[in-house]
């Protein structure tokens, strides 16, 4: 990965958390309302839906090697703003220099076949929302999440830009998104939904529903068999 002049490695975590309080001091006097990112502890997850995202993202070698830069600005507060929608995450984060970049990171969103196919995978396996924004969910359905054709997203279904003059395609303000991403999820995993396209109450009611039909039509056919039986033993046979 190449380096631009414009990337200032010298710049400590505390230039970073000076410079970023400096900005989000400029940001909302001109009235913008932001949401920022800070971390809590060490750690940028805790639950599983935030460490399964940053898993996900670090298990792919075109991101392995650049993501790590992105962890130190994002734990000096230099995400300034994040805002998650369907399919694009749009932020405002602090660099080195003392005005912030803007960085736009975008998602594809899944279609109404792959929803269906998670849906059916889904059936019996989760039983309300709080579960499934729990995590708390069989080992084997959270391969339906994360593995390869899963919900969390590859490579090729992820495109960014940062308005930082670095010539890298993934530039250390978009590898601390990416984390930061992650963080956000790891308070309300409905914000994962949200980005993929899927409206998560619909998602829930669906596989329950599905699940209930099923009953009711292995319930109808266990009453046909034992009224059959019955006849049977009605005329001796």
């Amino acid at each position: 990965m190449g380096y631009s002049y414009y990337d200032y490695s010298y710049t400590t975590m505390d230039d970073l958390k000076r410079l970023a309080k400096k900005s989000t001091e400029r940001l909302t006097k001109k009235g913008l309302i932001l949401e920022p990112v800070h971390l809590v502890g060490n750690k940028i997850a805790k639950n599983w839906w935030g460490i399964s995202w940053i898993d996900n993202l670090e298990k792919y070698s075109d991101y392995s090697n650049r993501l790590p830069r992105g962890k130190k600005y994002l734990k000096s507060d230099c995400i300034l703003d994040l805002k998650i929608k369907k399919g694009r995450i749009d932020a405002i984060v602090q660099g080195s220099s003392s005005k912030p970049y803007e960085v736009c990171v975008h998602i594809k969103v899944l279609n109404k076949e792959k929803i269906e196919d998670i849906v059916q995978l889904c059936e019996n396996k989760i039983e309300s929302i709080e579960d499934l924004i729990n995590g708390k969910f069989p080992d084997t359905l959270k391969e339906v999440f994360i593995g390869k054709n899963g919900l969390f997203p590859s490579p090729n279904e992820i495109e960014f830009d940062c308005s930082c003059p670095d010539y890298a395609s993934l530039c250390k303000h978009v590898a601390s998104v990416l984390y930061a991403i992650g963080a956000k999820f790891d308070t309300d995993p409905r914000l994962f939904f949200e980005l993929r396209g899927i409206d998560v109450n619909q998602f829930i009611k669906k596989a329950v529903d599905n699940s209930i039909e099923k009953l009711l039509v292995e319930k109808k056919k266990s009453e046909r068999v034992i009224a059959e039986e019955d006849m049977d033993r009605l005329f001796g046979i």
